[in-house]
């Protein structure tokens, strides 16, 4: 009813090599974002710093963030890995358990030592708060927005959509492609 659809992608299909599985999946986001406006992968890098399938490293990154100390320095030093393997281009930050003020205290600290020691910009996407609502939707398998839609946490998922809709669904490629400065 929210207009969007979620599927799981798996690497533990045991008949297939890891090559085979990750070029089928590097196939089937492709054929997603020929359909859609808007695919989301929640991915991690590789051992080569890189995103495992080839068309994420082409396409914006979004990177989550807690207000953890090492939460922010693993979220500095993906950036960092990610600049040195693919070369300068921007990076989006969604902050969690956090309000908006604590977000963008988080998010004006990360981009700060980003735009000095990489001459990066960051896009700050959004909060996400502490929401007891959203650990119960996920215990009940529903969303959030979905279960508790006068939550906290519905709104801010309900301003971060509709944010990556505006930022994203104007784009005549399937992704919006990183800017270099």
């Amino acid at each position: 009813p929210y207009g969007f659809s979620v599927t799981k992608l798996s690497q533990k299909n045991q008949s297939l090599s890891k090559t085979t599985s990750l070029q089928q999946a590097n196939q089937l986001v492709q054929s997603l974002a020929q359909n859609y406006d808007i695919v989301i992968v929640d991915a991690s890098i590789n051992d080569q710093g890189q995103l495992a399938l080839p068309i994420l490293n082409e396409s914006e990154i979004i990177i989550q963030v807690s207000r953890s100390p090492e939460s922010i320095k693993q979220a500095y030093t993906l950036i960092k890995l990610i600049c040195s393997q693919l070369g300068r281009r921007s990076f989006g930050i969604i902050v969690n358990e956090a309000d908006d003020e604590q977000a963008q205290l988080v998010f004006q600290n990360i981009q700060q030592v980003a735009k000095r020691y990489m001459q990066i910009e960051l896009e700050f996407f959004g909060a996400i708060p502490n929401d007891e609502e959203l650990n119960r939707a996920t215990k009940l398998g529903r969303t959030v927005i979905d279960a508790f839609p006068l939550a906290k946490a519905s709104a801010a998922f309900s301003q971060i959509a509709k944010k990556l809709d505006a930022q994203f669904s104007y784009a005549p490629s399937p992704f919006k492609q990183a800017s270099y400065r």
